[in-house]
């Protein structure tokens, strides 16, 4: 019988395996700096060596054609910056191009070559003796070696960053790494202590969220069912005349996730209702056969709707069993998403508004009286 090595965790692979990888990262970028520095350094070691043999070959012809003038010294600089002959003191005696520099030290016994360097730039200046009519003579040529040079000084700029950089990255990470994971920590011992998550299950990410979903779900079932007990147990209140509202007079029975209210979808209501009940669950119809989406509530995918006060006489008197609220004078007397007008006088015409304001209360009763007739006959 095979056993299965059971893994570590997540977390616990993680705290090993991140800060691993940056090593290894770091490793492999520092080989890889070396490996290109090294690159670099045989090939500025390689045209030091091309610049030597052509200074060696260049004094072995003057040696025997000597002297030769600058014009005929000028068919020898063919690809170098600069041709220069000069005697032991350093005397010029032929030159073509740009002279290169002097080397520092004495004349050298063989030929030497330096470069590139802060002090040549992009320049590798070699020189070789020779001995022509009885003098000690000397041949200096400047090889060009922009390119490389220029590779070798970016390489000398972003050495010891990218290194500090690589280091600063690996002690973030393994000084950091624990206190990030902290806060999954406390959430996976939390969902462990609440029974949530399975102590020997592997993905504990997985198992994790599932006991979340899981416990969403039971909270939400609880909640509707809470709902559907509230409104259970105030029925019979609600038919009293007896309403819960919270201080600034909104439904506090309504007010909550258990509760789905049914709107019409660009419809007047439709933003008083967001305000109105923001914990509600909020579910918008398009149409439907009355004047309010009752059939969401027939249907039992929503538990209240709202309905103007004027066509709800109407619909109450086609469908039985509907309730609105607040009952008052058969929801006459609601101020849900009033709408207020008014007549602006002159201020300085206070016996006007008092004419008016007169007028309003004598025509009230009538008025009121005639609205009741024009409803009762919809």
């Amino acid at each position: 019988m095979s056993s299965r090595t059971r893994r570590l965790g997540l977390r616990r692979e993680v705290l090993i395996l991140l800060p691993t990888a940056v090593l290894l990262l770091m490793a492999v970028a520092g080989f890889t700096l070396l490996s290109f520095r090294g690159a670099m350094g045989a090939l500025a070691e390689e045209r030091r060596l091309e610049a030597e043999r052509q200074a060696r070959r260049l004094a072995v012809l003057f040696e025997r054609s000597w002297p030769v003038g600058d014009s005929a010294l000028a068919t020898y600089a063919t690809g170098l910056t600069g041709l220069l002959v000069s005697d032991a003191e350093g005397r010029r005696l032929a030159a073509a191009g740009v002279p290169p520099p002097p080397l520092p030290g004495p004349p050298p016994a063989a030929a030497r070559a330096v470069g590139p360097s802060r002090e040549l730039g992009g320049t590798i200046v070699a020189e070789a003796p020779f001995v022509a009519s009885g003098q000690r003579l000397l041949v200096r040529l400047a090889l060009p070696a922009d390119a490389l040079w220029t590779r070798q000084r970016a390489l000398a700029l972003w050495a010891p960053l990218g290194g500090g950089l690589g280091l600063a990255v690996a002690l973030l990470v393994l000084l950091f790494l624990r206190p990030l994971l902290a806060p999954y920590e406390t959430l996976l011992r939390e969902a462990r202590a609440a029974g949530l998550v399975d102590l020997q299950v592997e993905d504990e990410i997985g198992a994790m969220v599932d006991g979340f979903r899981r416990a969403a779900a039971a909270e939400a079932a609880r909640e509707r069912e809470g709902g559907a007990a509230v409104a259970g147990a105030l029925d019979g209140e609600l038919q009293a005349g007896l309403m819960l509202l919270d201080p600034a007079g909104r439904l506090l029975d309504f007010n909550q996730p258990g509760v789905t209210v049914a709107y019409f979808t660009g419809g007047g209501e439709e933003n008083w209702v967001k305000t109105r009940f923001p914990k509600a669950t909020l579910r918008g119809v398009s149409t439907a056969g009355t004047a309010a989406p009752v059939e969401e509530i027939m249907a039992k995918r929503a538990d209240v709707t709202p309905i103007n006060r004027v066509p709800w006489q109407a619909l109450n008197r086609k469908v039985k069993g509907l309730k609105a609220l607040p009952d008052g004078n058969n929801c006459q007397d609601s101020t849900e998403m009033a709408v207020p007008i008014g007549l602006a006088i002159d201020k300085n015409q206070p016996e006007y508004l008092a004419w008016l304001k007169a007028l309003n209360d004598s025509m009230k009763a009538k008025l009121d009286a005639d609205e009741v007739r024009i409803i009762n006959a919809m």
